[in-house]
């Protein structure tokens, strides 16, 4: 992403230098500054019927009415403005303008940095638009986090993803997988984050939601996107906020009985040491690495449309994220305001845990990566392993090792928590060993995996390929 404002400068010139866009912007929370850059160039007459804000709760709620939540920054707010400006505009103007006008309505609803709560600035942009004269209307709609430390630079970096957004839907729409390359431009990095995008529309070239979204990351606009348990995007925040999540790092290649043997474990533990806790979500995470193709700017989708499928006939909602190390993973979660984080690892990735090389970029070390990962509301769930017929848990992993102490007080605190398993043999199924099975037709890999995953990869010939 480079910093160029005189490209969103271009973009809003070349709007307001057609002979068809016209429509109407509605800003709430942060300033009308998407209308700005059309007044700030020539010809803003030429596009906008109207531009307005209206920041007063009540105000706004007399326009569009209440939400159900109670809440102002939510989907749900953006879509009853993107309705309400549309078919207004539709209806006032079609008569005398329809017949030689595309029309669009543009609506944001935000909420800039919070210096009292600490909350980041974030919000819902989207467009509704016609692509040919009283064609039917298309839509798109983003979530944004805003990052700058100052309100003024936030409201700036709004804008101007504002101007891409609406230059995007009209010159783009058509190649979906380059909008979000469109989203980015003249925007500095760590300003601000795309982390959901939904495109519709009768205009709108065919594209995948799932791969659209993970174009996102691709494009380096957010290191993390979500798939619910139907495995339909979903906002991560949407996702995550004031839960109680039970997860797990791994390739998911495919998910096998393993997989279900920890999380059952798992839970079984939180519920023996916390009884207390209730509503437990668990989800799965998954390295954006495992899909980027090495030296290449693609993404082997296949790869990645195949997890998705069989993640989804599981119903386990899935991360993928672009995160390098657990510590960084419990950040992004606090981030996102997760309220308990139960985090799940084997002995193997213990052991990296607790290695110095794994924190050599911190001044502090393996004692600053350690807080930053052991927080307040973060336990870790250790599952053995076996190890040469021999099962290894965090009791007796640590034996005579150098930061034995340090387990030994982790345990106590239940910052550590061992786990027993329930069934020692799925602990001892391997993905590659399954996926190998599979290819020299062995049916037996079918009693490595549930029967739906079973049947989704006989159902699509999955892994018929060597690896």
């Amino acid at each position: 992403m480079k910093n160029d404002n005189s490209s969103v400068r271009e973009k809003a010139i070349q709007i307001n230098s057609s002979d068809f866009i016209y429509g109407t912007v509605a800003e709430i929370g942060a300033g009308q500054e998407t209308a700005r850059w059309f007044f700030r160039t020539r010809g803003a007459s030429n596009t906008l019927a109207k531009a307005m804000s209206a920041y007063d709760m009540q105000f706004s709620d007399a326009i569009y009415g209440r939400e159900d939540t109670g809440r102002y920054v939510c989907e749900s707010r953006l879509k009853k403005m993107l309705s309400h400006e549309y078919n207004l505009l539709v209806q006032r103007l079609d008569s005398h303008k329809g017949e030689n006008s595309c029309f669009f309505a543009f609506s944001n609803t935000v909420a800039a940095r919070s210096r009292r709560t600490g909350n980041r600035g974030h919000g819902w942009l989207g467009v509704r638009w016609q692509s040919t004269p009283r064609g039917k209307a298309n839509e798109i709609r983003i979530h944004v986090q805003m990052l700058d430390d100052r309100n003024i630079s936030q409201q700036e970096a709004l804008g101007i993803i504002g101007i891409n957004l609406i230059y995007a839907a009209f010159f783009f729409s058509d190649h979906p997988y380059h909008i979000p390359k469109v989203l980015g431009e003249d925007l500095e990095e760590n300003r601000i984050k795309v982390d959901y995008i939904h495109l519709e529309g009768p205009d709108v070239g065919d594209h995948n939601p799932n791969l659209l979204n993970l174009t996102l990351i691709k494009e380096d606009l957010t290191e993390a996107i979500a798939f619910n348990e139907n495995g339909a995007p979903v906002q991560p925040t949407e996702f995550l906020y004031g839960k109680r999540v039970l997860h797990y790092r791994g390739q998911f290649r495919p998910l096998t009985k393993h997989h279900i043997e920890l999380y059952e474990c798992a839970d079984k533990q939180v519920k023996k040491d916390f009884p207390e806790e209730k509503g437990l979500i668990n989800f799965a995470d998954i390295d954006y690495n495992e899909f980027a193709i090495e030296n290449s700017n693609k993404l082997n989708e296949n790869e990645f449309l195949m997890r998705h499928d069989i993640l989804r006939s599981h119903k386990l909602p899935f991360f993928v994220t672009n995160i390098p190390e657990y510590y960084q993973l419990q950040e992004f979660l606090e981030e996102n305001k997760v309220k308990k984080s139960y985090l799940i690892i084997e002995i193997e990735r213990l052991e990296k845990i607790f290695s110095q090389q794994k924190y050599k970029n911190l001044r502090g070390g393996l004692l600053e990566g350690l807080g930053s990962l052991l927080r307040e509301n973060t336990s870790l769930l250790v599952c053995p392993s076996v190890v040469e017929n021999k099962v290894i848990d965090a009791l007796n992993f640590a034996a005579n090792r150098p930061y034995e102490s340090l387990i030994n007080y982790l345990l106590q605190q239940k910052r550590i928590i061992p786990t027993q398993c329930l069934n020692e043999s799925n602990l001892q199924i391997k993905c590659i060993k399954t996926v190998q099975k599979i290819i020299e037709n062995d049916l037996s890999w079918k009693d490595d995996v549930p029967p739906e995953v079973a049947e989704i990869i006989e159902k699509n010939g999955y892994f018929k390929t060597k690896i």
